[in-house]
């Protein structure tokens, strides 16, 4: 892992507001100002983000339903996937040409790009659900090796541009995280044990791969588009077996801003890892948000070394974009964020050094 990143405080998790009109240079310029050194696109001209990625390979194609279950409430679930054929890489895919523009732009700042990709599992889980992926592969094995062939070769093209920290974002699991979701699964035949033994290895097989001097991060989200229709997800039925066999740099968890975390899930993650604990909201709705954000520190510092924890958003900005007043908000949210959290671990440093 990189030196810098293995002492980062605080990172954002993902997305920002933006409009048609926004540029690269004037996202990370706003990014820098608030003080990252870390910085990211933020899911810039991505309007399906997950989707846009993955019909960018060949084999797989964008597809509308014009009408759903009569409790759907997010237009976003009329867009699936299809699947053509079988899935490649072809060297042509737009998230090469955004990092080669981000990495321009963040040159002359002198700081660091972090790309953004939805997680190797994700693929796999939305090609099971949303495709007849049977027309193309005759087994689960086969399909996931095409994916993570795929992966591999975009991620090397990246490399060769100048990425050096990957941040995988991992959806895969919101399903697991509740017993109405393992049942589903259940009831649609899965086994439910082979099906995570699955994820865990498809995103291992592109963790274990990348080139070495690459840092990279897994992103768990306990959210997805349809949240109204089940509850926020529990860590705690996927730690044992994700948290321990996730082989990655950094973990970045989705966590509760407004009340209580059980960090005993930490337990699980391996101590050369760094996790940044995402206890913090882009809206920042606490009027006392900095003695939260300490509370929560210290509790998970009864659980995982202090020295290896930081802190982030716990979802992407521009998915709380209905309750920012304006596209600059975020930047005021994200500068007075930063400038908390250091304050924090500088307070916390002292106290340890005199303890």
């Amino acid at each position: 892992m990189d030196s810098n990143l293995s002492k980062m405080k605080f990172d954002t998790a993902g997305s920002f507001v933006w409009l048609e009109s926004t540029t690269v240079d004037s996202i990370v310029a706003n990014q820098v100002k608030a003080g990252l050194t870390v910085v990211s696109d933020g899911h810039r001209g991505r309007r399906g983000w997950s989707t846009d990625f993955f019909t960018g390979f060949d084999g797989l194609e964008r597809v509308y339903v014009d009408a759903g279950r009569i409790y759907q409430v997010v237009p976003s679930m009329t867009s699936l996937l299809k699947l053509t054929g079988k899935i490649r890489y072809t060297a042509c895919h737009s998230v090469v040409d955004e990092f080669k523009e981000l990495k321009r732009a963040c040159d002359s700042y002198h700081v660091a790009p972090r790309v953004n990709l939805p997680a190797p599992a994700v693929m796999l889980s939305r090609v099971l659900a949303e495709t007849s992926w049977r027309t193309a592969y005759s087994n689960i094995s086969e399909l996931k090796a095409d994916i993570v062939s795929a992966y591999n070769a975009i991620v090397a093209d990246l490399y060769g541009m100048g990425a050096r920290f990957i941040m995988f974002e991992d959806s895969s699991w919101v399903e697991l995280m509740d017993d109405r979701g393992i049942k589903e699964l259940l009831l649609g035949g899965v086994d439910v044990v082979s099906y995570i033994d699955c994820l865990v290895d498809c995103d291992n097989q592109v963790l274990g791969a990348v080139p070495s001097g690459v840092t990279t991060a897994l992103y768990v989200s306990r959210e997805t588009y349809d949240m109204a229709l089940r509850p926020t997800g529990d860590y705690s039925l996927i730690a044992p077996k994700l948290f321990a066999a996730a082989d990655v740099d950094m973990l970045y968890l989705d966590l509760n801003t407004d009340s209580d975390n059980d960090f005993s899930i930490l337990k699980h993650v391996g101590r050369d890892k760094r996790v940044m604990l995402g206890i913090m909201s882009p809206v920042d709705t606490l009027t006392d948000s900095a003695s939260f954000v300490r509370y929560n520190i210290e509790k998970a510092a009864e659980f995982f070394p202090m020295d290896n924890i930081g802190v982030s958003f716990h979802c992407g900005v521009l998915e709380c974009r209905s309750m920012l007043p304006t596209e600059s908000a975020q930047w005021t949210v994200l500068g007075r964020a930063v400038s908390t959290v250091r304050e924090i671990f500088e307070t916390e440093c002292v106290e340890l050094a005199h303890s």
